[in-house]
């Protein structure tokens, strides 16, 4: 009985023991979570006040803006911002001290800069290597010069989304509260990675404020597409999946062609092959396939889930360069300062986008082409105005000349009735 009871004390022993001691090895799977105050001081360390001096509204005097960018280590810094020149930007560290930054690469479809610090003992942030999504808690900065940055915490709201007009890629859609420098500023999850950068922040005169982060996933664009020493400019191109695709007889999304040596051939895509997702998303379109690869670049890379012989398949695709697509001049004039565009929503998922920031010295003012853009929009109201006091005279005027026709159809009828019969 002993050894019998021994024995099984022995197995339920070891399995018990065993189960402690997977449970600290789990546990040390999961990211650390850094607490609040903690958070604040990485911040703290990470986040840069940038000032560029804007090409002013009128001769006399100049005006600077003010925003924020994140420290990347290594003497490496991104932002949002859209230069106008090649003159270097003024940067305040953390503590006070003073640096420049230059320009190293650009991307005109994310609206992010890789910036040259002029120290590389400066902290940075590190890119999150886990996917962002709905409900996670995030934290921010926006920049206060020689004081610490003004931390806000929230969540993500959504993921991948668009905004009509803005000309951004998908964005994080983030519940944080945003001040007038928070434009460069760092979005962070609870470990302290970096997952995106603000861009956008919604009109806070109501009470539905957003804020808007391009994904992290653009910076690291940036540091591949770096050649120190060099200035690179990243235009938006037109990526290419290298197949196309029709609409089967059940209304299925199918793979009519292959272009050979293309990035879906390379992938292991093959003509028949269904497509049922593009990056987890659910498609019923051929449209909806092609709404997911444009959101991309070329050198992203996407997930089609395919059916092939009743069997489903992922394939990832790296897509392939295309056409450059020279952003609209009205997006130029918008996007030449590096200010917040505030979103304002009219109706339903319809956005006016308007200028915001913080600027030293003058009130806030448009830059000239916008500023001409909108001066021309007042003339064409002015004039549709004047069309429409025209049309409203003219239509009193025929009223006025049917009333005399009926007025003398009466007395052509009085006098036919006094003629002799």
């Amino acid at each position: 009985m002993s050894v019998r009871g021994s024995s099984v004390l022995g197995f339920w022993g070891a399995a018990l023991l065993g189960a402690v001691l997977t449970v600290p090895a789990a546990a040390q799977q999961q990211p650390e979570q850094l607490s609040p105050a903690q958070l604040a001081r990485l911040l703290a360390r990470t986040t840069l006040t940038l000032r560029a001096q804007e090409a002013p509204p009128e001769p006399d005097g100049a005006q600077v803006v003010v925003f924020s960018g994140v420290s990347l280590g290594r003497g490496l810094a991104v932002t949002f911002y859209w230069p106008q020149d090649e003159k270097p930007l003024r940067v305040t560290l953390a503590g006070g001290r003073q640096t420049q930054a230059t320009v190293e690469v650009w991307d005109q479809y994310s609206g992010l800069c890789l910036l040259k610090l002029g120290r590389e003992d400066v902290p940075g942030l590190t890119i999150s290597p886990q996917q962002v999504v709905p409900g996670q808690r995030i934290y921010s900065g926006a920049a206060s010069g020689v004081a610490p940055p003004v931390v806000s915490a929230g969540i993500v709201g959504g993921v991948n989304r668009v905004l009509t007009g803005s000309g951004l890629p998908p964005l994080l859609q983030c519940d944080l509260r945003t001040g007038d420098t928070s434009t460069g500023a760092a979005v962070i999850d609870a470990q302290g990675h970096l997952v995106g950068v603000l861009a956008v922040v919604d009109d806070h005169s109501g009470t539905n404020a957003w804020a808007w982060a391009v994904p992290a996933s653009h910076v690291q664009r940036l540091l591949r597409a770096r050649v120190p020493g060099k200035k690179v400019v990243l235009k938006r191109r037109r990526p290419q999946l290298g197949c196309v695709m029709q609409r089967g007889s059940q209304g299925e999304v199918l793979i009519q062609r292959v272009w050979p040596r293309g990035p879906a051939e390379k992938a292991g895509l093959r003509v028949g092959d269904q497509v049922l997702a593009a990056d987890g998303v659910p498609v019923r379109s051929v449209y909806q396939v092609v709404s997911q690869v444009l959101r991309k670049q070329p050198g992203d890379r996407i997930t089609l889930t395919v059916r092939r012989q009743g069997k489903q398949h992922k394939l990832t695709v790296t897509l392939g360069g295309g056409q450059v697509i020279e952003p609209a001049r009205w997006t130029q004039a918008l996007r030449r300062s590096p200010r917040q565009l505030r979103i304002g929503t009219v109706g339903r998922q319809v956005y006016q986008i308007q200028r915001q920031g913080a600027v030293a010295g003058e009130e806030d003012a448009l830059p000239p082409e916008a500023r001409l853009y909108a001066e021309q929009a007042k003339r064409f109201a002015a004039f549709i105005e004047t069309l429409r006091t025209q049309l409203r005279q003219r239509d009193e005027q025929i009223r006025r000349q049917q009333q005399q026709i009926e007025q003398l159809q009466r007395q052509l009828e009085e006098l036919k009735q006094k003629l002799p019969k």
